[in-house]
């Protein structure tokens, strides 16, 4: 299997962690698991929750990979390769229960 093979089997292996957990909670998020973290952009739990999961699978497939991710703080880290993550593109939506939202 050549690298971006992998790369994308394991992209699509946290992209799918990343959306059980928001599918498991879509439409079932309490107004105090959602906050604003700038004039127009807000984080809920779920993101921070997603993340997470997609960050896992990531790094125990490629340990010595970089990740910079949405909700965490980013970590200069020398690596081969870097990913990059938005647990929840489209919160707005996902609040609102518009089913127009995807892990990316």
């Amino acid at each position: 299997m050549t690298d971006s093979a992998r790369f994308l089997e394991v992209a699509i292996e946290a992209a799918k962690a990343g959306g059980k957990i928001l599918m498991a909670s879509y439409g079932r998020l309490p107004a105090k698991d959602i906050a604003k973290k700038g004039k127009s952009d807000w984080v809920t739990t779920i993101d921070h929750a997603a993340e997470r999961a997609i960050l896992a699978v990531i790094h125990d497939h490629f340990p010595r990979h970089s990740v910079k991710a949405e909700e965490s703080a980013p970590k200069a880290l020398k690596a081969p390769y870097q990913w990059f993550v938005d647990p929840l593109d489209g919160t707005i939506n996902y609040i609102h229960q518009f089913p127009s939202f995807a892990v990316s």
